[in-house]
């Protein structure tokens, strides 16, 4: 996740293959003249619309091949963000650290 300024923004449409279909696309500070694009859909259509030039927003970009593509985060990605941040405050390494805990408990030392 990334916080980047817009530079331009604009809303394409067309269709393919009989389906039509609507992107966004945005210039940023930070990745000076690369378009970076997202296609509309009904969970990002209001927000992707309310873009305008000069919002400082947060974004995922997503590099395939040649091109560069973004989503705007959601409810998840910032939960991820705020575990990692937990995670590593705590000392946790990730799945290694879990999996070598494991079997170390000791049934005849349970509560219950």
């Amino acid at each position: 996740m990334e916080k980047i300024r817009i530079l331009n923004v604009g809303i394409k449409q067309g269709e393919s293959n009989g389906r039509a279909w609507r992107k966004c696309g945005i210039q940023t500070d930070k990745h000076g003249a690369k378009w970076l694009s997202c296609f509309l859909n009904q969970r990002n259509e209001s927000r992707l619309e309310s873009l305008r030039k000069g919002d400082t927003v947060e974004i995922i970009v997503e590099e395939q091949g040649q091109y560069l593509n973004f989503r705007l985060p959601d409810r998840i990605d910032y939960l991820e963000e705020r575990v990692m941040a937990l995670e590593e405050k705590v000392g946790m390494k990730g799945e290694e650290e879990l999996a070598s805990v494991s079997g170390e408990i000791n049934e005849d030392e349970l509560p219950f």
